[in-house]
């Protein structure tokens, strides 16, 4: 037992363990700010929807901004200086470049770049493309579709298609039962929060 905890604390005085350690902590803020926001019961369903750019917005502008990478390597680089934490070479490996390059392999030419290009940039992808593919715009539009139809929304700018096409649903039908629901004198109040959707 004594031997595992040697071996984890070895690992947590790695050079790698602290950038990634201090890389994660901006990115999980903005996670769980904007996750504590779509648990929310009083959040409204569109509302949770248009809180999921700013969030894919910030993380691609960290990715492409060349501050947002020095700021966190610089932090890392100062915090392994207080505990004593060396800061290693340059891993001379061969890594892929660009397909449409005429060389196939070349060299990191700092640590700085190897971290920038194998964790950074590498994690912040996965990030991006993990909330793409969880509200995909085929999910997004479902989403739109039925925070209209909870608020009791007719009209020319909304569409009961996506529904139409996913649940077998008549979109005519659908549509004049809303326009019931609206004349109806005990409606719903046509929001779209936990605590109004039952009703």
């Amino acid at each position: 037992m004594r031997a595992k905890g040697s071996g984890l604390l070895a690992q947590m005085r790695l050079f790698e363990f602290i950038f990634e350690l201090v890389m994660m902590q901006p990115i999980l803020q903005m996670i769980l700010k904007i996750s504590k926001l779509l648990l929310s019961n009083n959040l409204e369903l569109l509302t949770a929807v248009e809180v999921l750019n700013p969030l894919k917005s910030s993380l691609v502008s960290m990715r492409n901004n060349s501050n947002s990478f020095e700021d966190i390597y610089q932090n890392c680089l100062d915090m392994c200086e207080e505990y004593e934490i060396h800061t290693p070479d340059v891993k001379r490996r061969k890594v892929s470049t660009k397909i449409d390059t005429s060389q196939n392999q070349h060299f990191f030419e700092t640590k700085s770049d190897e971290m920038k290009v194998t964790v950074f940039n590498t994690t912040l992808n996965k990030v991006i493309i993990g909330i793409d593919s969880r509200f995909n715009q085929e999910s997004l539009q479902i989403i739109h579709s039925i925070g209209n139809m909870l608020k009791l929304n007719t009209g020319e700018n909304v569409s009961y298609k996506c529904l139409k096409e996913q649940f077998g649903v008549c979109e005519d039908d659908l549509c004049t039962e809303i326009i019931l629901l609206q004349n109806m004198t005990d409606k719903p109040n046509g929001g779209t929060s936990v605590k109004t959707i039952h009703e």
